[in-house]
């Protein structure tokens, strides 16, 4: 639960022994998509290999959770990464020195700002295509090239597909300061990023890495767009890696 709101989830984990401490990666997934997303699930089937759990749910107003997607801002999937967190840290057979993060596009920007308030909690993250450009489109009036509006004159609630944004996500956006929130994490960083991304510019992930200086290497896949269609295996491949590395 979060805020009163369900969110539907789903846990894999390998065999566990009783009494046994586990590392668990929470699986944080991007604007207008879901816990199935190619991604999120195919990295979860993938930690479950190698003997790292996964919980990978639902935002509000996302896939099978409840909640209004038109009432969701990032500030609302951040009070829902916290609730995870807490539920996270009360299963007996997770390690709690080693709960680490990852995300994609908007979940990459959640993941990123909660690990910057969260210090030591968040073992490592992986960041897919994290999408702060979402702040400057807000303040554009342009989102990718999809739709426009009046950045000064907010609309009560915007259209993306069937999708509909409400005012204030976007009066929230204008004002995230994601890489300042973001900059506070001093853990292990692992970026993911589509040089053809047509939805997020891979300067974002070169800025994110700036960031985090020696704590962060950022992987540039040629070719690559926002939902990883193309090398996704490669891209899965290095996280895994990755998690194995710093969590495991």
């Amino acid at each position: 639960m979060s805020e009163g709101v369900a969110l539907d989830a789903v846990i894999q984990t390998p065999k566990i022994k009783k009494g046994q401490k586990i590392p668990m990666v929470i699986l944080c997934h991007g604007l207008t998509a879901s816990k199935e997303h190619l991604i999120i699930e195919g990295l979860a089937n993938r930690l479950e290999k190698i003997g790292i759990a996964s919980l990978r749910f639902d935002f509000n107003g996302h896939g099978k959770s409840g909640g209004d997607f038109s009432a969701m801002t990032v500030g609302k999937e951040l009070i829902d990464a916290q609730n995870v967190f807490d539920y996270v840290k009360s299963l007996s057979y997770v390690d709690e020195t080693k709960i680490a993060m990852a995300g994609h596009s908007q979940g990459g920007v959640v993941t990123s700002m909660f690990a910057g308030t969260h210090g030591n909690e968040i073992r490592a993250i992986v960041l897919f295509a994290p999408a702060a450009v979402l702040h400057d489109y807000a303040l554009q009036g342009n989102w990718a090239g999809l739709a426009t509006f009046d950045p000064e004159n907010l609309p009560e609630k915007f259209g993306l597909g069937r999708f509909q944004l409400g005012r204030e996500y976007l009066k929230e956006a204008q004002s995230l300061d994601i890489y300042k929130t973001a900059s506070g994490y001093a853990g292990k960083v692992c970026l993911l990023q589509g040089k053809s991304d047509e939805a997020v510019p891979f300067s974002y992930a070169l800025r994110f890495n700036e960031t985090w200086l020696n704590n962060s290497d950022v992987h540039l896949l040629q070719g690559e767009t926002h939902d990883f269609t193309e090398h996704l295996e490669k891209a899965l491949d290095i996280a895994t890696a990755f998690f194995a590395e710093n969590v495991k």
